[in-house]
């Protein structure tokens, strides 16, 4: 699932649950006239767009958040991304190798 949001927020409030973010006052779903560029309260700072996108598994069990911050002047981007995988069987077991003597070799 993915879903892709707009925002004027460099820290946005949002509720998440089960890999879904609902829109809020500082995300809005992404649309022509949703998207705003944000000036930063130093005027010497460009004006930037950011983007936040949610990308999770069908179950939720694994996903990201993800927040793109465009530089509409230089077109520089910064990616900030939060994970999370969720191992509900527990870990996976690792295999045995008989030909390890150290574990720091391993």
């Amino acid at each position: 699932m993915c879903r892709i949001h707009t925002t004027t927020s460099e820290d946005p409030q949002y509720k998440a649950s089960d890999g879904r973010v609902t829109s809020s006052d500082d995300l809005k779903p992404l649309t022509i006239k949703n998207i705003e560029a944000t000036q930063s309260y130093n005027t010497a700072l460009n004006p930037k767009i950011r983007f936040f996108v949610t990308l999770s598994s069908a179950t939720a069990a694994s996903g990201e958040f993800t927040m793109y911050t465009i530089d509409t002047k230089t077109g520089g981007v910064q990616v900030n991304r939060d994970e999370w995988d969720w191992f509900r069987y527990g870990m996976p077991k690792p295999e045995e190798d008989d030909s390890c003597t150290s574990i720091a070799y391993c």
